[in-house]
């Protein structure tokens, strides 16, 4: 079947026929957004709501940003217990809501933090697919998770491939962008998504 990959911010925005075409113009891109397609209309459709959002039209711009999900993660790790944690701090429609989570899976114990910061990723997207958003920005503090998606940093274990994986696929539904920011830098909903991932582990180490 035939893919149509529209480049919605990126180096060069348009519509790419091949995944490495696209990836040429969102690889090392700061807040990327691109997503793919099988219909030709549909990735037109994509590319003329960019437009819009980036401000040629303040009545659609509008409508736009209330279909946008964006969703601070972060991770953390109790190296005594092998517990790792993820806490996500959730914007839509203009409500907020939280969300974490711990496990101590082997072999994602190895990852320690990075098991929560990737965990924590892929529930923001799941999230954002049950609320029907269209798009889904993503601010974090670990570079692997934008880097294994688009590609910049090699996949090197099943955990990391499965993320790469499934942000990709994610992508040909849902716009997905990446906005990093430096951990620990008084960023108010980054310290709170941080919070929440080591509550998840005190949590899971008294039951």
């Amino acid at each position: 079947m035939a893919k149509y990959y529209a480049v919605r911010r990126g180096r060069k925005p348009g519509i790419y026929r091949t995944w490495d075409q696209a990836k040429a113009q969102v690889q090392g891109y700061s807040q990327a957004e691109f997503k793919s397609f099988t219909d030709p209309d549909q990735a037109q459709a994509f590319m003329a709501g960019g437009s819009n959002r980036l401000g040629s039209s303040p009545g659609n711009e509008e409508a736009d940003k209330g279909q946008e999900m964006t969703v601070y993660v972060d991770g953390s790790y109790d190296a005594q217990s092998g517990y790792y944690g993820y806490g996500g701090v959730v914007f839509f429609q203009g409500q907020k809501q939280i969300y974490k989570g711990s496990q101590n899976k082997p072999g994602l114990q190895d990852m320690r933090n990075v098991a929560g910061e990737i965990i924590g990723a892929m529930q923001a997207v799941k999230l954002a697919k049950q609320a029907g958003a269209k798009s889904l920005a993503i601010y974090y503090d670990y570079q692997g998770i934008s880097k294994w998606t688009l590609e910049e940093w090699q996949a090197k274990n099943p955990y990391t491939q499965a993320y790469r994986d499934y942000m990709q696929a994610a992508s040909q539904d849902l716009a997905i962008s990446f906005h990093k920011v430096q951990a620990h830098t008084g960023d108010q909903y980054n310290e709170e998504a941080d919070r929440l991932a080591k509550l998840a582990i005190r949590q899971a180490l008294k039951n």
